[in-house]
């Protein structure tokens, strides 16, 4: 059994938490200015020259915890950390909130080589979510996730159009979390779900199936819709390639397929993960940056309960997934 599960509790174990040092961020953010990188915006990721150097100059920022925090992703029976990033690195608010995030995706970096953005050219996706921007969608008659509707178990994919990846390692970081109950995010490796093994038998080892894709992009930094691009893939549920054994598993399986009846699959593995005795979780909350082996386990959220009433958007975040991955599938337009 994994060192990380609690002696209290078999079933609810609260993942491996770190806290980033005050001193290092400010070290890194200074090191920036003295190296003519000026830390105004995101968009300073959007250069290759300059994301080298922002990788080099931030070489200690988490020497302490790099060690604890790997071991934690490369151990089977956990394959989770969390890193709360200090408030105080600036002393304006704003521009805090800012270099925070800056330090979340230095760290980042250091576990993962981060897919490239293709509209923003970024190793991160911002993804913005506000009232108004639900209220586009709908009205476009886009399926997407709200903050405040439940995130089943899924696992995340990466297209590089007609190739579909499982990531390797998967971030979330929150810049806002606009709700006075943000709940817990919650994490499943697939080597603690006890039926994991059994499904896959049933279901079959490589075998295709459609899915159809949920955006989970509101809206983008202008308030723009972002209507996707893409919309369904093929791919195994399961997948195993020599020792390797993985899942992908993200939107919706196409009802139907040769005759199988693929909404009472999706509802059967759906309520397996759900009612797994084991799970890890983390408490969600702004400036924390949750890392996850993305091919190892399974993740899903709370709804957001109880939003801050007078605010432009009502979660902001920001997501990398990992060029390391295993090509599973292709997309295809139904």
């Amino acid at each position: 059994m994994s060192q990380y599960i609690s002696k209290e509790s078999y079933k609810r174990m609260e993942a491996p938490l770190f806290n980033v040092s005050l001193h290092a961020c400010k070290d890194f953010i200074k090191s920036l200015a003295d190296n003519n990188i000026n830390p105004t915006s995101l968009d300073i990721f959007k250069t290759s020259t300059i994301r080298e150097e922002i990788d080099h100059l931030s070489y200690n920022i988490a020497e302490d915890i790099h060690a604890d925090i790997s071991s934690a992703l490369q151990d089977d029976s956990c394959g989770i950390a969390a890193l709360d990033i200090p408030e105080g690195v600036s002393n304006d608010p704003t521009h805090d909130a800012l270099v925070g995030a800056i330090v979340a995706q230095a760290i980042v970096n250091k576990f993962m080589s981060p897919a490239i953005d293709r509209k923003n050219h970024t190793p991160f996706t911002l993804y913005n979510a506000s009232k108004e921007g639900e209220k586009k969608l709908k009205k476009s008659g886009l399926r997407f996730y709200s903050p405040e509707e439940k995130l089943g178990f899924h696992t995340d994919g990466r297209i590089d159009s007609p190739n579909v990846y499982i990531p390797e390692r998967l971030s979330i970081y929150n810049l806002l979390i606009a709700y006075k109950k943000p709940g817990d995010f919650y994490w499943l490796p697939f080597a603690l779900w006890g039926e994991f093994e059994s499904f896959a038998e049933s279901i079959g080892w490589n075998v295709p199936y459609k899915f159809e894709l949920t955006p989970i992009v509101y809206s983008g930094r202008g308030g723009e819709l972002e209507r996707p691009t893409l919309s369904a893939v093929e791919a195994p549920i399961f997948f195993k390639e020599g020792p390797k054994k993985s899942m992908f598993y993200n939107g919706e399986l196409a009802d139907l397929d040769n005759g199988i009846d693929n909404r009472s699959i999706s509802m059967s593995l759906r309520e397996s993960m759900q009612n797994n005795i084991f799970r890890y979780y983390v408490p969600q909350r702004a400036r924390r940056v949750i890392i996850m082996n993305n091919s190892s386990g399974a993740h899903s959220r709370d709804i957001f309960n109880s939003p801050v009433a007078g605010t432009r958007y009502t979660r902001s975040f920001m997501r990398s997934i990992s060029l390391e991955g295993m090509c599973v599938g292709r997309t295809y337009h139904p």
